[in-house]
């Protein structure tokens, strides 16, 4: 049985589900025996659908943008170094990054700025003696 229903039953609600769809779709619909059903109604078709699409589809600019923001896996491949040396860096507090749950992330605009001030900074006088 489908659906709780004889089998019968079921047969018959195929046949009538596949005359809808044919009814809807062809202009004439041929049955056994001879008959044949016009279709009375326009019906829109998929074709005529597809007509009225617009072809140009404007989205509006948005009025800020979101930063872009690394995984640890993005920024090592933009820094060119190993994962575990961010890792290294996380540890010792000298990258700027935040966490999501378990996963760090990093601003880009923070991580070029914290390179251009890494590089910058004076190189440290060895101690006299």
């Amino acid at each position: 049985m489908i659906f709780g229903l004889g089998r019968r039953n079921a047969l018959n609600r195929v046949r009538l589900l596949t005359l809808i769809v044919l009814f809807c779709t062809f202009d004439v619909v041929k049955l056994g025996g001879g008959k044949q059903f016009k279709r009375v109604k326009n019906w829109p078709t998929p074709g005529d659908a597809a007509a009225n699409i617009p072809r140009e589809i404007k989205v509006p600019e948005p009025k800020y943008t979101l930063p872009r923001v690394m995984t640890v896996r993005e920024l090592s491949a933009y820094l060119r170094v190993h994962p575990s040396t961010i890792y290294k860096l996380l540890r010792r507090g000298e990258l700027p990054g935040f966490r999501i749950g378990t996963d760090w992330r990093f601003n880009a605009e923070v991580i070029d700025r914290w390179c251009l001030e890494r590089n910058m900074k004076p190189a440290e006088e060895p101690p006299s003696n």
